[in-house]
C-alpha cells in the first residue's frame, strides 16, 4: 500500500504475516489484509524520501508505543532517508516488544485493557516530515547500520482526529510473546503538528472478508499466479556432457 502526501510518495505500508507479505484487497477504497486468528504478524514501512520521517503507529486505537489512546503526538518511529522499518509488536522497553497476534475480538489487548474497542481491526500510520532537513554521513546511508530509533516528540496532545476508522470487529490483536526489538530515543522537530499524510489498513477474517464482498485468495493459489512461472530457484551453469 503506498502512502502519499499532495500527490507524491512518501512511502509505503505492509503488513507481514508470519514473515510473508499479506495479500492486500480494496474494496470501497479501504485496503485489508486478512487476520488469520493465531498467526503473529508484523508492520512494515518504507521510507520513499529523501528525508527522516516520524511514524506514528496505532494497531487496534491504541499506540503501538505505550497502549494508550493513539493521537498525532503520540511517540512513534524515525526513519532514515530511504530506509525501512519492521515493527513486529507493542513497544515493553527499548530492548523488546510484545509480538502482534491475530485473536478474535474478545481476547484483544484493546478489550483486556478495557480501552475503547471501537477501532479494533484498524491499524493507522501517520507521518511527519521533518523540520530541519537530515544530511546524514555518507556511512549512515549504509543498510546494515540503519536504525530503528524512537522519537523526543515535543508539543502539546492533539485529538485523534482522523487516525482512527471503525471497524466490523471480526478479530483484533492480542499480546504476543516478548521478543528483543532494540531502539534507541532520538530528537526529532516536526515540520508541522499535523501529518503530512494519514494511511489505515484494516484486517479482518477470511468470513467477514467475503461478506463485505471481498473475495479473498487462498494463499497457496496466490503463489501459482505469477509472472514468471517457470522460475522455481536461483541455478548456476550446468555442466557439459561428460563433464561433473
Amino acid at each position: 500500500m503506498n502512502i502519499y502526501s499532495n500527490g507524491i510518495r512518501v512511502g509505503s505500508l505492509q503488513v507481514l504475516v508470519e514473515n510473508e507479505v499479506a495479500i492486500e484487497y480494496v474494496q470501497d477504497s479501504d485496503f485489508f489484509v486478512e487476520a488469520k486468528i493465531g498467526s503473529p504478524f508484523s508492520i512494515k514501512f518504507t521510507n520513499g524520501t529523501c528525508g527522516r520521517l516520524l511514524i506514528v503507529m496505532s494497531v487496534d486505537g491504541l499506540s503501538v508505543m505505550d497502549g494508550e489512546p493513539a493521537s498525532y503526538d503520540s511517540g512513534g518511529y524515525v526513519i532514515k532517508p530511504y530506509g525501512g522499518l519492521i515493527v513486529p509488536g507493542w513497544r515493553v522497553s527499548n530492548e523488546s516488544v510484545a509480538q502482534f497476534k491475530f485473536e478474535s475480538p474478545e481476547e484483544s489487548y484493546v478489550a483486556k485493557r478495557g480501552a475503547d474497542t471501537s477501532n479494533i481491526g484498524v491499524i493507522g500510520i501517520a507521518v511527519f516530515r521533518e523540520s530541519v532537513p537530515y544530511h546524514p554521513p555518507i556511512s549512515m546511508w549504509d543498510a546494515g547500520k540503519r536504525e530503528k530509533c524512537i522519537p523526543h516528540v515535543r508539543g502539546m496532545s492533539l485529538n485523534s482526529g482522523g487516525m482512527l476508522l471503525n471497524s466490523s470487529g471480526s478479530a483484533g490483536t492480542g499480546w504476543g510473546k516478548e521478543q528483543e526489538h532494540n531502539v534507541r530515543t532520538v530528537e526529532f522537530e516536526k515540520m508541522s503538528e499535523r501529518p503530512a499524510a494519514v494511511a489505515t489498513m484494516r484486517y479482518e477474517t477470511a468470513e467477514r472478508l467475503k461478506e463485505l464482498g471481498v473475495k479473498v485468495i487462498p494463499s497457496e493459489d496466490y503463489q501459482k499466479n505469477r509472472a514468471f512461472p517457470a522460475q522455481k530457484k536461483f541455478t548456476f551453469c550446468p555442466p557439459p556432457p561428460g563433464e561433473k
